[in-house]
């Protein structure tokens, strides 16, 4: 099987956060950008901010992964009505399905929206980190 990456997208310097994926060229609504295997496993530190459920969001999913190709660089929207990226799980293939949801201009960045509890979740990990480094964490980790 050769999985799809579409050769209108690729990685740069974002000025939101690090790298994120941009648009070469218009990408048009609906628009398939790539499909993608993962890695699934139990995961720690840094890595959970990478880490997507599959093959549902929220509670009802069966493990967690981390999914190649460009998957683990789509920056956040910071709502939903400006994110131009979603994915979806082919259960039947086994694969990460990202399409775009709306028009991309050429040279701009693509966007996911993570959700509230994401960075719920982030800021959580933040504070352990610096506890941890602060030598005030108490919890067995």
């Amino acid at each position: 099987m050769i999985l799809y990456k579409n050769s209108k997208i690729e990685i740069r310097k974002s000025a939101i956060h690090g790298f994120g994926v941009f648009a070469k060229e218009d990408i048009k609504e609906g628009e398939l950008l790539e499909e993608c295997n993962y890695a699934k496993g139990i995961f720690y530190g840094d890595a959970l901010d990478h880490v997507y459920r599959w093959p549902k969001r929220g509670k009802d999913y069966k493990y967690a992964t981390i999914p190649f190709g460009f998957a683990c660089v789509y920056n956040c929207a910071m709502s939903t009505e400006k994110k131009s990226v979603n994915w979806e799980c082919d259960e039947e293939r086994d694969l990460y399905i990202f399409k775009a949801t709306k028009d991309v201009a050429g040279g701009e960045e693509l966007l996911s929206y993570y959700g509230p509890q994401y960075w719920i979740a982030h800021e959580k990990r933040k504070q352990i980190k610096k506890d941890i480094a602060n030598g005030i964490y108490t919890n067995n980790i």
